[in-house]
């Protein structure tokens, strides 16, 4: 199981941390982690070892300072882009394949609600249909947009 991600704590220890950016240095005894203010100043951020065989470590921490704020904007970019949205509050695009959760009243009174494959073309919603059921209406409640596949060479399965 995924572990949950406490982006606002990680966001609050970002915004905590020394501006940057952070650059590495070496000072002929040291790799230096520093927050380059200007050309004259700088402030020490930490000491990663007297070896070149710390340098990944360096890199690493030093890049830190851009690499986790663009990450934690991704992240809510993403969250965003797969919210479940309300029809009431907005539309999707023409001809945007999408998940709908859509309500159906059946013809004997009773409804269920199910998550469906559509989209919609600006005027009417489109969706796979229940087959052996006698529909008196569906109303499509919520969408959010579809994950795209990623351009995957094709394997054979393996047995």
């Amino acid at each position: 199981m995924t572990p949950t991600v406490d982006t606002a704590a990680i966001e609050a220890r970002a915004n905590a941390a020394t501006p940057g950016p952070w650059k590495k240095r070496w000072d002929g005894n040291t790799l230096l982690v520093e927050s380059v203010h200007n050309d004259h100043w700088r402030e020490l951020i930490c000491e990663t070892g007297d070896s070149s065989d710390h340098t990944d470590n360096t890199v690493f921490i030093a890049h830190a300072r851009e690499d986790v704020p663009a990450l934690l904007a991704h992240i809510r970019e993403l969250q965003e882009a797969m919210r479940w949205r309300r029809v009431e509050e907005e539309l999707p695009g023409n001809d945007e394949t999408m998940d709908l959760v859509v309500y159906v009243e059946l013809s004997d009174g009773t409804g269920q609600q199910a998550r469906r494959i559509g989209w919609f073309d600006g005027v009417v919603w489109q969706y796979d249909i229940w087959e052996g059921y006698s529909i008196a209406r569906a109303t499509v409640t919520h969408w959010k947009p579809r994950v795209a596949l990623p351009d995957l060479p094709l394997q054979e399965p393996q047995q």
